[in-house]
């Protein structure tokens, strides 16, 4: 049976490119949310895609979803297709199976941050901001020491360091490594400290607790990860705003949970009404409209519109392109 690329085809292979490794449910969420079946429509132009050997696929488990990265035929398809974005990339390998739920949720993060900023993955016209992953040339150029967050978004002179929590480390880890903060925010190398948080309640209170012993609470927005899957996100011209720092107000952003002590990755997120006490972190007198946004879109089912996502100047684990 023949097989005819298409323009959507070259988009999947840029958003795998771009985040290293991406589930089955980020590239429906992104590509396919127009149609009747998003999962069913992606898995089934995805496994042609494998069968045309452009893209490499692990099943994790039958109630997770597939995994892709580019293969080095499909790297050298983007080389010819797409130059701009094929430069800023580079193949992945084989996902870890001990860090893969952190990858992921880190690629969540990103899609996340970069639509609230109104950037796009496919229109490179569109640049408003600019994702760094790992030890970058900009990063190092922060002065941070050993300290390398997980993710970096710059928009204008706003830097906006971003961590992932999956749960796995101790509260005496994470005051540490948070209170590392302290100085950058200070000396003004970095804005902000976006947390994004897996688990239910009682994770997001525990790191919470850990961002105000650090002493950076101020200068930090705590968000569930389940807040990263819902669609749509925040109207851009607001969020450009705060990400550039024109807000007065700042704070810990702590939405309610879904239903369930963890959303996997990718998957659509049907949220509950908070519970009482459940709708703010204490000692926060206000929230900007980023975090008043994020607790009223959990009030309600998110829709899954077709999100815009991230421009990137360097591949996704961190080495730098000059």
């Amino acid at each position: 049976m023949s097989f005819s690329l298409t323009g959507k085809d070259l988009d999947r292979l840029v958003l795998i490119g771009l985040l290293g490794f991406a589930s089955s449910a980020q590239i429906a969420q992104e590509l396919d949310s127009e149609v009747k079946n998003p999962d069913e429509a992606c898995s089934r132009r995805m496994r042609r895609l494998f069968d045309v050997g452009l893209v490499d696929k692990w099943v994790l488990d039958s109630k997770r979803p597939d995994i892709y990265a580019l293969t080095r035929q499909g790297h050298a398809l983007l080389a010819r297709k797409r130059p701009g974005v094929a430069s800023r990339m580079r193949r992945a390998g084989a996902p870890k199976l001990s860090t893969i739920d952190h990858v992921l949720a880190t690629g969540d993060a990103r899609r996340h941050i970069t639509a609230l900023a109104g950037g796009g993955w496919f229109s490179p016209q569109v640049r408003v901001g600019r994702w760094h992953g790992g030890r970058t040339v900009f990063v190092t150029q922060l002065g941070l020491g050993s300290l390398v967050p997980d993710g970096v978004f710059q928009c204008a002179d706003h830097v906006v360091a971003v961590e992932v929590d999956t749960g796995e480390e101790s509260g005496r880890v994470l005051t540490r490594k948070f209170g590392r903060y302290l100085g950058p925010l200070t000396g003004g190398a970095i804005s902000e400290v976006w947390v994004v948080a897996l688990g239910g309640t009682r994770r997001l209170e525990t790191v919470r607790g850990r961002l105000v012993e650090a002493g950076i609470d101020d200068r930090a927005r705590l968000l569930s990860h389940a807040l990263t899957l819902s669609r749509p996100v925040a109207p851009p011209s607001a969020v450009v705003r705060a990400l550039r720092g024109d807000d007065a107000d700042r704070g810990l952003a702590h939405p309610p949970q879904p239903q369930g002590d963890r959303a996997r990755h990718g998957h659509r997120v049907e949220a509950r009404p908070p519970h009482p006490g459940e709708t703010a972190a204490s000692g926060v007198s206000s929230l900007n409209s980023l975090s008043l946004y994020s607790r009223n879109l959990l009030r309600s089912r998110g829709s899954m519109t077709t999100g815009p996502a991230l421009d990137s100047q360097v591949d996704p684990h961190g080495d730098p392109h000059g």
